[in-house]
């Protein structure tokens, strides 16, 4: 497939996931207006049960431990008055494989999560390694991501990245998740010679998720800036777009449909992958913690082209009592 049709068809593809997102949430609305009960109604004048008002304000009601906190994430004037969200369909988020979700880690809750994929072509492993820990609050979450590959009994480390996400959307409304992360790129690749590239990068990537019913959908558009090796000016820029649609077949199990896209200088212009993943995860609530596992079929199509399969762990557990734990 042509490159520059598969980067378009991506972008394609994210653009209309998220119309479709916005078009189901208005249909929704509609369908929800229509059975109001009016004004003047029985329906209307009768209070909900204060039990089901004082468990739909409750901070971190969700059994799923990477579900956003909304009560730490102010809203407008008329948000104590505001009627409560419906309950999600997902027990399990913030758990892609290739795409950024737009979840920040709830107070005194951390992850853990390990992403290994296998080449075809080479044999090769590679994957990452990513922590991640909210600062005070769900609006603020730090992690280190640490990137690494085996192949022929040989491992080899890459660029390690600390990054910080900041929750500016809860997705409360008609508004998504959005979550957008700035981080350092750290030089501890040895393939950054054969790169031409030195010193400390930068990464920046805008995720977007919204939930409309059973499906979850998920965008992303981001870039990588590293400095080219000898001139301390020059920087070599590589643009990326992300999109997913993940159905919750039950809470505790989810089929995924994942793609992603780069564009790499190279030395003869660009050079863009596209990657599909189609897939599924699965996971287990243990007391106060949760383990999710999930696989996919990976293939890339492009400036590379190959076929794998790609393996999920993730790991959430407290590591402090927050207001409202027992």
């Amino acid at each position: 497939m042509d490159q520059r049709h598969t980067a378009a068809a991506t972008a394609v593809w994210i653009l209309v996931g998220g119309a479709l997102a916005v078009g189901l949430q208005d249909r929704q609305s509609e369908q929800a207006q229509a059975v109001a009960p009016t004004a003047g109604s029985v329906e209307a004048q009768t209070p909900a049960p204060a039990e089901r008002l004082i468990e739909a304000l409750r901070p971190g009601n969700n059994e799923n431990l990477s579900a956003p906190d909304a009560s730490a994430i102010v809203g407008g004037p008329d948000s104590a008055q505001a009627a409560p969200e419906p309950a999600s369909k997902f027990r399990i988020t913030d758990n892609s494989f290739l795409v950024e979700e737009a979840f920040n880690q709830d107070a005194g809750v951390f992850q853990n999560s390990f992403v290994m994929a296998r080449s075809r072509a080479t044999g090769a492993w590679s994957g990452s390694f990513t922590q991640e820990w909210p600062v005070s609050t769900i609006r603020h979450q730090l992690s280190v991501t640490v990137p690494m590959s085996v192949m022929d009994g040989s491992g080899a480390v890459g660029d390690g990245l600390i990054n910080y996400r900041f929750q500016a959307w809860s997705g409360k409304g008609r508004l998504p998740l959005f979550s957008p992360r700035l981080s350092a790129v750290l030089p501890t690749s040895a393939q950054r010679r054969e790169y031409g590239t030195s010193g400390v990068g930068w990464q920046m990537n805008l995720p977007f998720s919204k939930e409309v019913g059973f499906v979850f959908f998920h965008w992303n558009a981001g870039a990588t800036w590293l400095r080219e090796a000898g001139t301390g000016t020059l920087w070599q820029t590589t643009p990326s777009a992300a999109g997913s649609v993940i159905v919750a077949v039950r809470p505790m199990f989810n089929l995924m449909f994942e793609t992603y896209s780069e564009s790499r200088p190279g030395a003869a212009g660009r050079e863009v992958s596209t990657t599909f993943a189609p897939g599924f995860r699965t996971g287990w609530n243990v007391g106060d913690q949760q383990w999710v596992v999930g696989v996919a079929v990976q293939v890339t199509r492009g400036a590379v082209s190959d076929t794998g399969i790609l393996t999920y762990l993730s790991y959430e557990l407290p590591f402090m009592k927050t207001p409202g734990s027992k």
